[in-house]
């Protein structure tokens, strides 16, 4: 059960991803905010030995959210 409220979650973000405008000021912005969601609800919920695929994902956007942050806006 807590694998699909996961899944979920990171479905409804991927949609608000989405649905970004890209020519909004403030895009970067609003993708950080979603990437920092994910971070903030699973940074330490998932082993990598027992949880490999959910663990992945976290670790992917919170690398993805890094690389945002670390690189200066236009």
């Amino acid at each position: 059960m807590a694998d699909a409220v996961f899944w979920n979650h990171l479905l409804v973000r991927r949609d608000a991803i989405a649905a970004i405008d890209p020519r909004a000021a403030d895009a970067r912005e609003q993708l950080l905010a979603q990437l920092s969601t994910i971070d903030e609800c699973f940074q330490r919920s998932f082993d990598p030995a027992d949880q490999f695929e959910e663990y992945v994902a976290v670790s992917l956007c919170q690398a993805l959210a890094s690389a945002l942050k670390a690189q200066k806006p236009p």
